[in-house]
């Protein structure tokens, strides 16, 4: 056996070996080009597929990309990219770096990691600049073997680009051709002439490169000359574009203490880890009093009557007290001096002395008097008291002050999902691409209340002052948006594939599931595109006439059998075979074209 079929057997068998696993990382939009590089460092696998979603400016820089495939080869790790942006897959392309529509098709394709060159082995001799001297009697071969190239590059221009064949326009582009060959190769002839002097190592690869230049141009001849003869169409199509869309219900696990919170993504349960965080946040806020209350206006008034019980007369100072004896006692003050005749009576006005209804007393009830003065005379009333009355004043009651302490509560919950979100990651906030769940935030723990009215105290308002504790539900946005994708591609129809996705996460579900655990929603929107079998449709055009051809195609549109979002469009050529389809099936080319604004299902239509 040789050396070369000792080294063609080594070769890995790719048809019947299903390719290496791969690590899948799905980016977002707040990734950048560290977290990228931190991602390739975790891979477990040897290949590591990136997809990046629409419109991220994650790795949309060649200096990035760039960057990527060289820290990926200094690792001997493999990375591919998957996206639909076509500046972005163009950079790839250049770059040499592995680009697919999908992760299904990047998993079950080969591809390898790209090693840096390896440095030369050996030192080349310099070659004897004798034996690379150009003999003058060579001028004509580099002018013949210039104008033959240029003839053959503009041919093959011309066939590449031209729908149909203008022999007077490709003998004109000939001639330019042949006329700009000619012109470089007597430059190259003196190029020669320099360089076995100045350059001979130079000179010895010029040489070697004509020879490989002109068994290049005896190859590629007769495939020219095949291009011309044998017939070929291109086939345009606009694969079908729908809108589809799901609402992944996803399950948060907050491990409490001691618990281990879920390692990866339980895809089948539809959960994914979740921690806690924790904020205090302080406030105050002041309501009006609804309640109302009697309060005591004005004081009763009326005339009594003093009896002296002595033989001389008395008089009764002012002020003198004098009151009830039934029940409790009410109490009221002379308005003035009076003086009591000898066994004789006299009248004086009298007012209470606490305001109020209670001061109305009816006659004969005022028969005490308070002092000295009561050793001497005694005391009645003839008529009844009159004026005492009450007026009713705004007052605090335990209603307002329960709701105010729920809208102050309210508004406190507010401000701690405010704060969770403003708070430093180096404080126990949020990390790099985490997200707090809507509707998360709860009250943890009142650390100082305080009202400045107690119930039913007379005041047009009530003030609270609080101070609480609040906690929070976090969770990684990319496991939330992972979930949501693997539940939308559930939904995307045989012969489609996904092509685009965007995320929107929503509030949290009314139910709580246990201690720790709680549901919240991600709204998932995506683009499918058709994937038609072009293989069956060049079976189905080879050979055929033209229009039945296009008959052929129209009807499986009409029916539905071939997804495109419109008719196909068809060109043969070279001119004398447009009535038929090609019989060669590889020259039969598909081409799609962008299916941008051609959707169906989108919202709204």
């Amino acid at each position: 056996m040789t050396r070369v079929e000792q080294l063609f057997d080594k070769l890995p068998l790719r048809q019947t070996q299903p390719p290496p696993p791969a690590s899948v990382f799905y980016l977002h939009p707040q990734d950048d080009l560290s977290s990228v590089l931190d991602r390739l460092d975790w891979a477990e696998a040897k290949r590591v597929i990136l997809v990046i979603p629409l419109d991220a400016p994650v790795l949309a820089d060649r200096l990035d990309l760039l960057r990527v495939r060289r820290h990926a080869a200094r690792r001997h790790v493999g990375v591919a990219l998957v996206t639909q942006e076509p500046e972005q897959r163009a950079i790839t392309h250049e770059l040499g770096i592995p680009t697919f529509n999908s992760v299904e098709q990047a998993q079950n394709s080969h591809w390898r990691h790209l090693s840096p060159p390896s440095p030369p082995t050996r030192r080349e001799q310099a070659p004897d600049p004798e034996r690379l001297r150009p003999s003058d009697s060579r001028v004509s071969g580099y002018i013949l073997l210039g104008m033959s190239t240029g003839v053959l590059l503009v041919l093959i221009y011309d066939l590449v680009t031209f729908s149909q064949l203008d022999v007077k326009l490709m003998g004109q582009d000939a001639l330019i051709g042949a006329a700009g060959g000619a012109a470089a190769g007597l430059l190259i002839f003196l190029l020669a002439l320099l360089g076995r002097r100045f350059a001979p190592r130079a000179l010895r690869w010029m040489r070697r490169g004509s020879m490989t230049l002109v068994f290049a141009l005896g190859l590629l001849a007769p495939l020219v000359a095949g291009y011309a003869i044998v017939p070929g169409a291109r086939l345009t199509v606009t694969p079908a574009r729908r809108y589809i869309s799901a609402v992944a219900r996803i399950t948060v696990v907050v491990p409490s203490a001691g618990q281990q919170s879920l390692e990866t993504i339980d895809f089948e349960g539809q959960r994914i880890a979740g921690r806690r965080v924790s904020a205090e946040v302080g406030g105050a806020a002041v309501a009006a009093a609804t309640g109302t209350s009697d309060v005591p206006s004005s004081r009763a008034t009326g005339t009594i009557v003093f009896s002296n019980l002595r033989a001389q007369e008395y008089t009764v100072g002012q002020g003198t007290i004098v009151r009830t004896s039934a029940g409790t006692p009410v109490r009221f003050a002379t308005s003035g001096d009076v003086t009591v005749p000898p066994m004789g009576q006299a009248a004086i006005g009298i007012e209470a002395l606490e305001p109020g209804p209670q001061g109305n007393v009816n006659t004969g009830q005022i028969n005490r008097v308070e002092g000295a003065a009561a050793l001497s005379v005694r005391v009645t009333n003839p008529e009844p008291t009159h004026g005492g009355g009450v007026s009713q004043v705004r007052a605090v009651t335990q209603a307002d002050r329960e709701a105010l302490r729920g809208t102050l509560l309210a508004e406190l919950r507010d401000q701690g999902y405010e704060r969770v979100l403003e708070r430093p990651e180096e404080e126990g906030g949020l990390r790099q691409g985490e997200y707090l769940v809507q509707g998360s935030v709860r009250l943890f723990q009142v650390l100082h209340e305080t009202f400045d009215r107690f119930s039913t105290e007379e005041a047009e308002s009530v003030k609270l002052e609080m101070r609480v504790s609040v906690t929070g539900v976090v969770v990684d946005l990319a496991d939330a948006y992972n979930l949501a994708r693997h539940v939308l591609e559930r939904r995307v129809p045989a012969g489609y594939e996904l092509i685009g996705v965007r995320y929107q996460p929503g509030l949290m579900g009314d139910n709580v599931i246990g201690e720790g655990t709680l549901t919240f929603f991600v709204e998932a929107e995506g683009i499918v595109e058709a994937r038609p079998e072009y293989e069956r449709v060049k079976t189905q055009l080879q050979g055929k006439p033209f229009q039945e051809g296009m008959a052929l195609l129209d009807a499986a549109w009409q029916r539905g059998e071939l997804p495109i979002a419109a008719p196909p469009e068809a060109e043969i050529w070279p001119t004398w075979a447009e009535g038929r389809f090609p019989w060669l099936i590889w020259r039969i080319e598909i081409v799609e074209q962008d299916s941008t604004g051609v959707l169906s299902g989108a919202p709204g239509t």
